[in-house]
């Protein structure tokens, strides 16, 4: 549903607001300013949609001068940010603004992208992400020392997860709503799951978050005091019995010392032991971790490759459930963006003869045969049914065997069964033929 495309754009981008707290917090700066600053994120949101609009032609002829010019359309915008506010804050705010400026006008305009689903945008990893912000800004906030997260903070959050929810609700309605009747399957789950995962929690910890901190902060403290009982005990054992008797203020000073070395042994010993925990992890579970690295390598290599291909990626058209195969099998139906070299017709031809007999097999000698007689001048769509593919290619390159072929496809297609030894070897001898013949270019 791509009218729901901007909006939801609009609703990620509000989770910019941490950052612009933070930085009003880090200025000394009233809290109001980052509702401004909010402002004007959502405006840079609608610049990156116009942007999208007007440069999708670029993008089908070039989609790496399309990434060139968006970046540099952030990097202006960086800087024409920094300039700005520096009429009124100093340098560093001004430099901070500037970075939050580029980041939300990059990230808006990689989100617009016309092959990006309106799900994707709304999707619970998105969420996710939106929270991980907002995470990220009360750290911050709280590790500065300053400001901290105020009740302003979090009704925003709450507002950005209801209007999460209502376009996700909006977007999972209209996916039901072709010719089914009642709520979609889930529907109910995900709003107990938004509901019951995050409002109420959300709310327990906006309205009860002091008292729960000090309660924490209780059993903290208690279970630290257990701990410096355990120490002190062990420490006396080693060193003197009477000591574990004797308050801690009117230790002398040689035996506190003392009491303070064993702790320093069992604190080494129990980082020695985290460290060996953390080493057996490692040779443990190293296939694991190394399957990760690859997987990680593997998609920085696919956006390299995505971000330096030639062409936007073109999505197929939509046919009848009742042609897949034609529409997996022929080039014509294929995604036009290929991270790999495609394989040729002969090694596919190699792979063939090398696949165990039955009907998988015969579908892509079928389909081989579809591919040579298409190359060698038969118009055929994906639409085409196997007796139209029969009729268009003019039987090539033996009308009896290859109609006997296309009569065991069809019957292995829509109905059951597998081929015959003497289809197969019908089959054979036709793609022998194809081999033999020559492509014109």
């Amino acid at each position: 549903m791509e009218k729901l495309k901007l909006p939801a754009a609009l609703c990620l981008m509000l989770g910019s607001y941490p950052a612009w707290y933070w930085l009003c917090a880090w200025q000394m700066r009233p809290a109001g300013e980052a509702f401004a600053f909010l402002g004007i994120s959502l405006l840079l949101t609608l610049l990156a949609a116009l942007h999208r609009h007007f440069d999708a032609p670029l993008g089908r002829k070039s989609l790496l001068a399309a990434a060139v010019l968006g970046r540099i359309a952030a990097v202006a915008v960086g800087i024409g940010g920094f300039f700005v506010v520096r009429m009124w804050y100093p340098q560093s705010g001004a430099a901070g603004a500037g970075v939050i400026f580029w980041a939300v006008y990059l990230v808006s305009w990689e989100l617009l992208r016309p092959i990006r689903p309106a799900e994707s945008l709304l999707s619970v990893f998105s969420f996710i992400v939106v929270c991980t912000a907002w995470f990220l800004g009360m750290l911050m906030c709280f590790l500065q020392g300053g400001r901290r997260f105020d009740g302003i903070c979090w009704i925003m959050l709450a507002a950005e997860a209801a209007i999460f929810a209502v376009l996700r609700n909006l977007l999972m309605l209209h996916g039901a709503s072709g010719g089914r009747t009642g709520l979609p399957r889930g529907f109910y789950r995900y709003n107990m799951l938004l509901t019951g995962g995050f409002l109420v929690p959300g709310a327990v910890v906006l309205l009860l978050g002091g008292q729960i901190i000090a309660g924490i902060r209780t059993v903290l403290q208690w279970i630290g005091g257990w701990l410096r009982q355990i120490v002190r005990m062990l420490s006396a054992l080693l060193v003197d019995p009477e000591w574990f008797t004797m308050p801690e203020d009117e230790l002398p000073a040689q035996r506190t010392d003392a009491l303070a070395q064993g702790m320093a042994v069992i604190a080494l010993l129990i980082n020695l032991a985290v460290i060996a925990a953390a080493v057996f992890f490692l040779i443990r579970c190293r296939r694991e971790l190394w399957e990760l690295f690859r997987g990680w390598l593997r998609d920085l290599l696919y956006a390299f490759r995505r971000l330096t291909r030639l062409r936007e990626p073109e999505i197929p058209p939509e046919v009848h459930a009742e042609y897949t195969d034609a529409v997996e099998l022929l080039d014509a139906g294929r995604s036009t963006v290929r991270f790999r070299k495609p394989p040729t017709w002969r090694r596919r031809y190699r792979k063939y003869k090398r696949m165990p007999a039955g009907a998988m097999r015969f579908r892509e000698g079928y389909a081989l045969w579809l591919n040579r007689v298409q190359a060698l001048g038969a118009e055929l769509t994906a639409q085409d049914t196997p007796r139209k593919q029969l009729e268009k290619s003019g039987g090539i390159p033996d009308k009896t065997a290859t109609a006997a072929v296309n009569a065991a496809y069809y019957r292995i297609r829509y109905g059951s069964g597998t081929p015959t030894a003497e289809e197969a070897a019908q089959l054979d001898a036709v793609l022998r033929e194809l081999a033999a013949a020559k492509v014109p270019k």
